[in-house]
């Protein structure tokens, strides 16, 4: 029994290994289409993906067709596609040769290069025979470190009037361009910085998002920082005197001034909301000797929150406007007669 047994388990044993070796032996090829990305993880190189004209690309990343080959029960993996992108980095031999400032295009054999012949997908080695287009072409630069200055921005705009700790970094730049490392600043870290020195991050243009600058910002405690604003469309109010409120009326003439107008300035984050939130931003003065008869032409004046006069700068000329005053007409004062309720028989 015992042996029965034994020779029952061995040729178990030995169907399931015929049945492994079978599987490997049969092999199919497939087509899958994946996405590539490349990047250089030598912080002095830029490395660019080019298009058929050689200008750089929208994205290092580049869509392609992998012709695979495997085991005929491993390849419906791929009919579900390959979620993330394989990212790569260029091996040694691509950069070597390429001076301090300069560039050099180079071609990339999506198979040989970057797969290695060979595509390791959910634990399943898939040799990689060609690809759709078999060749990437991508420019290197080699980039210069330098002292860039660091800058600061709101949500308008490039800010001023701060002090900020260093005031350059060491970063590397594209020979000819001029580095920026930029910060961005939201409003409530404005307010802060008014009030305590804030450390806050910056990032310089080509470079990796994840790199690490540091600097300190500051503004000074009597005044906030001004950022660039445009308030577009501008509403506009019209201002009486006393005497003329409810018997005068407006007529514009220059329709399309009125449908373009925008203001341009800069101011302090709180001044601007409040210009923002103003019933309206440009005022039109009437008074009474104006004519009734001809069109007349006046510069509209900035109507700025009081609380912010000083916080607010127009970056404009003054608008001009043509109108004509109108007078209302009379009120109907005419005694109503009062309906008179007839009784019931």
């Amino acid at each position: 029994m015992q042996a029965r047994i034994k020779s029952a388990a061995l040729v178990l044993v030995l169907s399931c290994i015929v049945w492994v070796f079978a599987e490997r032996e049969v092999t199919q090829e497939a087509v899958t289409p994946l996405f590539v990305e490349l990047f250089s993880m030598k912080p002095d190189f830029l490395v660019e993906l080019l298009d058929h004209s050689d200008q750089p690309a929208s994205s290092n990343t580049q869509q392609i067709r992998l012709a695979v080959e495997g085991p005929a029960g491993r390849l419906d993996i791929l009919d579900q596609g390959i979620d993330n992108p394989p990212r790569f980095d260029l091996a040694e031999a691509f950069y070597e040769g390429v001076a301090e400032g300069e560039s050099e295009i180079k071609e990339v054999q999506i198979a040989e290069d970057l797969f290695k012949k060979e595509i390791l997908y959910k634990e399943t080695y898939l040799k990689v025979k060609e690809s759709d287009p078999p060749v990437l072409k991508v420019r290197l630069t080699r980039m210069r470190l330098e002292e860039v200055p660091v800058k600061l921005y709101g949500e308008s705009g490039e800010l001023s009037g701060a002090t900020v700790v260093p005031e350059t970094v060491k970063a590397y730049v594209i020979p000819g361009q001029v580095g920026v490392a930029r910060v961005r600043l939201k409003p409530a870290q404005q307010i802060q910085a008014t009030e305590e020195e804030i450390t806050v991050n910056c990032l310089v243009d080509h470079e990796d998002p994840e790199a690490n600058y540091q600097v300190k910002v500051k503004f000074p405690e009597q005044a906030s920082p001004l950022q660039e604003f445009e308030i577009s469309p501008a509403r506009l109010g019209y201002l009486f005197g006393e005497s003329m409120k409810g018997k005068y009326d407006v007529v514009i003439e220059d329709k399309n001034v009125l449908k373009d107008m925008k203001i341009i300035g800069r101011g302090t984050v709180l001044a601007i909301e409040a210009y923002r939130k103003s019933e309206f931003h440009l005022a039109l003065e009437i008074y009474e000797s104006d004519s009734f008869d001809e069109p007349i032409p006046r510069k509209l004046v900035y109507y700025l929150p009081l609380a912010y006069t000083d916080k607010i700068f127009i970056e404009q000329n003054p608008i001009l406007l043509r109108f004509r005053v109108a007078l209302l007409p009379e009120p109907d004062t005419t005694p109503k007669p009062i309906p008179v309720l007839s009784e019931s028989p």
